[in-house]
């Protein structure tokens, strides 16, 4: 009986050591697990990086846990969509060399959001690659290498290679006195070999279709029933292009045009002002706004 009681006292002290022993769990510990479950769980990402700061305040020399918070204040910023997730994760490698762990999950971060482990700027860099005096450039080749500008005494369009400089005549009959130059609008094809443009011809404006010599020029409208008609873009499939008119009613049409056989098809709604559509989206189904050739220039320049 007296062994019995002795066992039972035994395993009665073990169970209180054992309840003890998760009472007294470190309490960084603790507030980490808090953390976790305030962002995995509840899904309250602010409140979770706030419990994760808290962590690396007040427990910096609990390296293992500031830097796995700090890892985790990252993650949280990331799927928040917010641009402190790189400095985050940037700090867990300059900070926490130590814990290699972290450090390799930050590092694969970072990799991920395409920056290595320096910020990158979001800025765009511009740089002046072409003064062109009294002339006019209209637009700029898909690849960002040519541009297409209109000659202040003649109104031919001309192309210049932006990087040699090297200049050739697109069109040759251009002659002010003659009311006979081209408009403020082209767009050159995605392939590179033809460009659409407009042109005042005596009164009326048409659009045409040549190569980037000039040859093989014909006219998709003639602009003689009323209509004067801009070219905006090349759709994506190089078979068709964005264009607007302006009719005796004085409302802008967006149009598709057809290249194989001419055919005009309205798309959009007339509106009472030019509404100046270009850039199609990447499928060809929706042609953006855009505020002339400067934005056109500084989106291309972006990505070059």
């Amino acid at each position: 009986m007296n062994h019995k009681r002795i066992l039972l006292i035994f395993i009665f002290i073990g169970v209180l050591l054992t309840a003890s022993g998760f009472q007294t769990s470190p309490e960084y510990k603790i507030l980490f697990e808090k953390a976790k479950f305030t962002m995995e769980t509840k899904g309250d990402l602010n409140g979770a990086i706030n419990l994760f700061n808290d962590i690396i305040k007040k427990y910096p020399k609990e390296r293992e846990y500031a830097a796995k918070s700090q890892l985790y204040i990252g993650l949280c910023y990331e799927k928040l969509g917010n641009v402190e997730a790189r400095k985050a994760f940037e700090r867990v490698v300059h900070e926490y060399g130590d814990q290699t762990e972290m450090v390799a999950l930050a590092k694969a971060r970072l990799v991920a959001l395409g920056s290595g482990t320096t910020t990158r700027s979001t800025e765009v860099v511009m740089r002046r690659i072409w003064v062109a005096g009294t002339d006019l450039p209209i637009c700029i080749s898909p690849d960002g290498q040519n541009v297409v500008f209109r000659v202040y005494d003649s109104g031919n369009l001309w192309l210049r290679d932006l990087q040699s400089g090297e200049q050739r005549q697109i069109t040759r009959e251009g002659s002010r006195v003659e009311s006979t130059l081209a408009s403020t609008y082209a767009a050159i094809s995605p392939d590179g070999k033809w460009i659409a443009y407009g042109w005042w011809n005596k009164g009326y404006e048409e659009l045409r279709l040549s190569k980037l010599d000039g040859s093989s020029m014909r006219i998709l409208c003639n602009g003689q029933d009323g209509r004067s008609m801009d070219v905006r873009a090349w759709m994506p499939d190089g078979r068709q292009i964005l264009a607007v008119s302006l009719g005796k009613d004085l409302a802008y049409q967006p149009h598709l045009i057809s290249l194989s056989d001419g055919s005009v098809r309205n798309i959009g709604q007339p509106a009472p002002t030019d509404e100046r559509w270009g850039f199609p989206s990447p499928d060809g189904r929706y042609p953006r706004l855009h505020s002339g050739f400067i934005q056109y220039v500084c989106i291309r320049g972006r990505s070059g």
